[in-house]
C-alpha cells in the first residue's frame, strides 16, 4: 500500500460516516469502538459527521434525547440519528445531499446504511463523493456461513448492479482483504489498515488481589453463531477442575441462546455458568479485573476489540486461531487454539490455576501496550482516507478491481 499522504488541504475534508450503531449504543460491539477510535484520533484532520440508527442493537426503543446529547458532548462530533420509517429516510437523503468529500460506510450488509447509500452514489454518478467501505468482518468466511443464501443473494445484487466497482474497501488484516476480494469482485481497491487500539481510561494498572475459589472465566461478546458460545460451554463440560463462567453481552440470536441455555443445564456440578446481560462500556474494565480469563472461541474476527481490551486490562485470553491475535502462548498471555481440536482447549484450561493466570496479568498489560505502540494503524488509516479522497469518479476497469494495495 502506498503510505504517502497527500498534503494537508486548506480546510479539513468533510467525511460522512454511516454506521448502523454508534454512541450511546452499548451493544454494537467492535464496529462502534472502531468508529469511536477513528473519529477521536483523526478529528483534528478530518471533519467527521456520524449518522447512525437512533436505537441500539435489537432494541425497539429509541435512545433518550439526553443520551444523544451526552454522546455529542463526549465526542465533540456532529452526531445524527436515524429514526425508523420515513423520517429516517428523509434524514439520510438530506445528509447525503450535503457537500461531503468522502462517505465512509461502517457496514456493507446493512440495507439502510449500506445498500441505500450505494444506490444513491450510483444515481449521482460522477458528482458523488468517493465511497470507502469497512465491512468489519462481515465478509469473513465465518460470518458468511451464517444465513449464507441470503448473503450470497445480497452480494450478487450489489455486484449485478455494479454498486461496488467505484468503492474502495478498508480491510483490517491481509486475511480480511482476501475475503473481501473473493466476495465483492471488481472494485476501486482494497487497502489494509489495522483498527486503532481501544481507549480504556479505567484500565487497572495493578494486579488485583485474588480470593481463593474456582477458575473465573468470562465470555464477553454478542451471543450469536460467530462468537461460538456453545463451543465454550462444551469445553467447560469436560473440565476436571471447578470453574464459573460469566456470560456478558446482548443476545443477538435468541435460538443460539436457547441452545446455550440447554447446554448450561447439562453442565456438571463443579462447573457453573451465569448470564450477566449486556454491559455498559464503563463497566467492562471491572469485569476483566474480576475474572481470571477471557474465553472467546470465535469463528472469525477481523480485529477482535474484546481481545485487545482484555489484554489491555491485564486479563489473559483463550481464543480460537481465527483472529489476528496469534502466538499468545509463547508470549505468556493466553492461548490461540484450533477449533478442530476442542480437546486442546480442555487440556489448556485444566492446566491453569487462578494463581498461574494471575501471574500472567503483568505480561498481558505489557504486551497490549507494546502492540498498541508498535501499531502502524494510525498512519495506515490516515493514508487510506487520503487515498480514498483522491479517487476519481469513474468506473474502474476490471484489471484495477483487484487492487495491488492489498
Amino acid at each position: 500500500m502506498n503510505t504517502t499522504a497527500a498534503p494537508a488541504p486548506s480546510r479539513r475534508p468533510r467525511v460522512l460516516v454511516l454506521s448502523p450503531y454508534f454512541l450511546p449504543a452499548q451493544q454494537g460491539g467492535g464496529s462502534v469502538r472502531a468508529v469511536q477510535a477513528l473519529t477521536a484520533t483523526l478529528k483534528d484532520e478530518f471533519d467527521f459527521t456520524v449518522l447512525a440508527r437512533d436505537h441500539d442493537l435489537r432494541s425497539p426503543t429509541p435512545y433518550a434525547a439526553s443520551a444523544c446529547e451526552a454522546a455529542r458532548r463526549a465526542t465533540g462530533l456532529d452526531l445524527r440519528y436515524l429514526a425508523r420509517g420515513n423520517a429516517g429516510r428523509k434524514l439520510l437523503h438530506a445528509t447525503l445531499a450535503e457537500p461531503f468529500d468522502l462517505v465512509y460506510l461502517n457496514s456493507l450488509m446493512a440495507p439502510d446504511l449500506g445498500l441505500l447509500p450505494l444506490l444513491w452514489a450510483r444515481r449521482r454518478g460522477a458528482s458523488a463523493p468517493p465511497i470507502l467501505i469497512a465491512p468489519r468482518g462481515e465478509l469473513m468466511p465465518g460470518a458468511l456461513a451464517q444465513r449464507p443464501l441470503t448473503k450470497r443473494l445480497y452480494l450478487a445484487l450489489l455486484r449485478g448492479l455494479g454498486l461496488l466497482r467505484r468503492a474502495r474497501f478498508h480491510a483490517t488484516t491481509a486475511d480480511e482483504a482476501q475475503a473481501i476480494a473473493a466476495a465483492v469482485g471488481p472494485c476501486a481497491g482494497i487497502n489494509v489498515a489495522g483498527d486503532l487500539p481501544p481507549s480504556i481510561s479505567e484500565a487497572p494498572r495493578e494486579t488485583p488481589p485474588r480470593a481463593a475459589g474456582p477458575l473465573r472465566l468470562l465470555f464477553l461478546s454478542r451471543i450469536d453463531p460467530v462468537k461460538n458460545l456453545g463451543f465454550a460451554l462444551d469445553v467447560l463440560a469436560r473440565l476436571r477442575q471447578p470453574a464459573v463462567l460469566s456470560i456478558a453481552g446482548p443476545i443477538g440470536n435468541p435460538s443460539v441462546w436457547a441452545d446455550c441455555e440447554t447446554r448450561i443445564r447439562r453442565l456438571p456440578a463443579h462447573v457453573q455458568a451465569q448470564y450477566l446481560g449486556p454491559q455498559a462500556p464503563e463497566a467492562v474494565p471491572a469485569l476483566y479485573a474480576a475474572h481470571d480469563l477471557l474465553i472467546l472461541p470465535t469463528l472469525g474476527e477481523n480485529h477482535g476489540y474484546v481481545i485487545q481490551e482484555a489484554l489491555t486490562c491485564g486479563c489473559p485470553v483463550l481464543i480460537s486461531d481465527r483472529t489476528p491475535w496469534r502466538g499468545l502462548e509463547a508470549l505468556g498471555v493466553g492461548a490461540d487454539l484450533p477449533l478442530e481440536q476442542p480437546e486442546r482447549f480442555v487440556a489448556w484450561l485444566d492446566a491453569q490455576s487462578p494463581e498461574s493466570l494471575q501471574h500472567r496479568r503483568p505480561a498481558c498489560r505489557a504486551f497490549a501496550q507494546a502492540a498498541a505502540s508498535a501499531s502502524p494503524a494510525q498512519q495506515q488509516i490516515h493514508a487510506l482516507l487520503y487515498a480514498a479522497l483522491q479517487l476519481k469518479a469513474r468506473m474502474p476497469s476490471s484489471s484495477s478491481g483487484q487492487s495491488a494495495e492489498r
